[in-house]
């Protein structure tokens, strides 16, 4: 039985090995995320509860579940669709909207507004030249 579950293990290791860089990326954002949740909550005096914790390791099994699902997808039945990348990058936009709005409620700062504004300072000025 041991045997069993050590061939699977290694088994599900080499299958997903292709997508673990994303899913890896896909965590990261996660934990920065969840960290600057609990700064933004410590800051405007707001109870971190476990309730609201559970919602990152929600998250978590479901962004990679996604990631595994949109795997196979592309593996096996579309590949010509790169439904990974197409897949990863919606939820590395989801986040990064949530980490801008806990920097604002941690620091102030609208960090998704000054990153639009910097893209379309820079449209303009290559427009000028």
């Amino acid at each position: 039985m041991k045997q069993k579950l050590i061939e699977l293990a290694l088994w599900a290791g080499v299958f997903l090995a292709p997508i673990y860089p994303t899913m890896l990326a896909i965590g990261f954002l996660l934990v920065g995320d969840f960290i600057l949740g609990i700064i933004a909550a410590y800051k405007q005096k707001e109870s971190i509860t476990s309730r609201k914790m559970s919602n990152t390791i929600s998250k978590m099994f479901l962004y990679n579940f996604t990631i595994i699902v949109l795997f196979v997808c592309e593996k096996y039945l579309v590949p010509e669709i790169p439904f990974v990348k197409i897949g990863s990058g919606l939820i590395a936009v989801v986040e990064l909207k949530s980490l801008s709005e806990n920097v604002y409620k941690a620091t102030g700062l609208k960090l998704w507004e000054s990153i639009k504004g910097y893209i379309t300072r820079n449209k303009i000025e290559d427009k000028n030249i």
